[in-house]
């Protein structure tokens, strides 16, 4: 059956409100970036017809994002508030409340137990955060958690807070329904391989040798300099978000972009300097005075510019998270299509946009019908897909570079079962621990969460559970 945005937003609002109303009033949803999570939640808070209503977020521009799509659904009557590092008047009276964590947490005994009827958390993956956590459970009031990626990379699952997610749609599911704007992913590695290095490797893997994937990085992949990288981006036209490694990376790459400026946490020496410049950034980029903005991970969540037409991944991550909030930045409502170049430096990237590529694919033709697919000229290869709603690309590279992966991966463990054997060896109580140690066994997944379909979670993986 086909089903519409708009559809899935009733459905969504409809599994929210009854799980708020039950007895455990608790949901959680689960949307993908540019399907209206906010629009959802505050049409699930006016249904529910709270008395108070506590809005917390974990930075200021998701904050007045929230506050401004909240103002659209409420009457002019509805008192809200911001409770945040740089305002707090008028706070206490207010119906809606939109708080920081941190401010919120620091103030907790400013407010009674049971003065919120509802609390909504927006992006609720943080909510099991230690920092988090307090101000949380302090409130009495039935709980709505909003998100696009709900599993978080260490043993905590929001889910023992909002409990199992009433509706969930990923972003590679949205895309596959053609929900969003068109995406044409480009990843880009041809000028940044050793080809004769990775011809080598060719070879030895033919001899019988093994590598590990860190090893195959470290010979194959060459990291583009700046300016050539920013030469590829100067030659579209569209507005482009730049990701960048770090902040001083960030500084750099806007010296070599078209009408640029950097985005991040240490642009002011205070909390309102960094807001009003970064501000400034978002406004210059909106109304057209700057083409390029290079950021770090301060654009991950809640910054909305609908215009920007490119993204551009300029920086290693292996974490599926942080790379789905990224790709995010680009698929809000407005627009036709959405560019990405993917500046891959990694075999693990590769793997990931592989994997993404794969299951939009294989969902497309889940629920699109026959007659469709075959009039909209939908195409699918071993290394690149192209339908209504995506396309993928990867350069011709990619033949040699799978055949390098997958003998990489042959060495991991083939089963979560013996890598959680192994892994319980070196006795990590925490995923950071397991992250800054796995490297120890070369057998050892850097993310078994990902590699493993039927992984347990990280509390068992590790051999954390409670004991009896």
């Amino acid at each position: 059956m086909t089903i519409t945005p708009k559809e899935y937003q009733k459905i969504a609002i409809v599994a929210g409100l009854k799980g708020l109303r039950d007895n455990v009033k608790r949901a959680l949803i689960v949307m993908a970036t540019g399907l209206g999570k906010t629009f959802t939640a505050a049409f699930i808070a006016k249904e529910y017809r709270a008395g108070r209503i506590l809005f917390l977020v974990h930075n200021n521009f998701i904050l007045e994002h929230a506050l401004g799509e909240f103002r659209l659904i409420f009457d002019q009557e509805t008192k809200m508030m911001t409770y945040n590092g740089m305002s707090k008047n008028g706070a206490a009276d207010a119906d809606i409340v939109f708080a920081t964590w941190q401010t919120m947490g620091r103030n907790l005994k400013e407010w009674d137990h049971d003065h919120f009827d509802l609390i909504i958390v927006d992006e609720a993956h943080h909510s099991e955060a230690e920092t988090y956590k307090p101000t949380l459970r302090y409130f009495t009031g039935a709980k709505l958690g909003i998100t696009a990626t709900p599993d978080r990379e260490d043993e905590e699952d929001i889910r023992d807070v909002f409990g199992t997610e009433v509706v969930n749609i990923t972003l590679e599911e949205a895309m596959a329904r053609n929900w969003l704007p068109r995406v044409e992913y480009h990843v880009i590695m041809d000028e940044s391989l050793d080809d004769a290095a990775l011809q080598n490797i060719m070879r030895e893997i033919e001899s019988g040798k093994r590598f590990s994937m860190d090893e195959v990085n470290r010979r194959v992949f060459i990291r583009k300099r700046d300016e050539e990288v920013a030469g590829i981006i100067n030659g579209y036209k569209e507005k482009a978000i730049v990701f960048c490694a770090n902040i001083s990376h960030a500084e750099w790459m806007s010296k070599y972009l078209d009408r640029a400026s950097s985005f991040h946490s240490g642009t002011g020496e205070s909390q309102k300097d960094t807001w009003d410049q970064n501000q400034a950034v978002l406004d210059d980029l909106q109304n057209g005075v700057l083409l390029r903005v290079s950021a770090v991970n301060a654009f991950n969540e809640g910054v909305n510019v609908p215009s920007v037409g490119l993204i551009a991944f300029c920086r290693v991550t292996e974490s599926l998270t942080i790379f789905r909030q990224q790709l995010g930045r680009g698929l809000r409502p407005g627009k036709d299509k959405l560019i990405v170049l993917d500046f891959v430096g990694n075999l693990e990237k590769i793997r990931m946009v592989m994997e993404m590529m794969n299951e939009v694919s294989d969902l497309h033709e889940k629920f699109t019908p026959k007659e469709e697919i075959e009039s909209e000229g939908y195409k699918r290869h071993r290394f690149e897909v192209s339908g209504k709603g995506f396309e993928f690309t990867f350069s011709n590279k990619i033949v040699d570079l799978m055949t390098v992966l997958r003998h990489c991966e042959g060495e991991f463990y083939a089963t979560w079962q013996e890598a959680s054997e192994a892994a319980r060896k070196y006795g990590f109580k925490t995923v950071k621990e397991y992250i800054s140690g796995y490297k120890q066994d070369s057998r050892l997944h850097s993310s078994p969460n990902e590699r493993y379909p039927d992984f347990p979670g990280w509390v068992v993986y590790l051999g954390k559970e409670k004991k009896e």
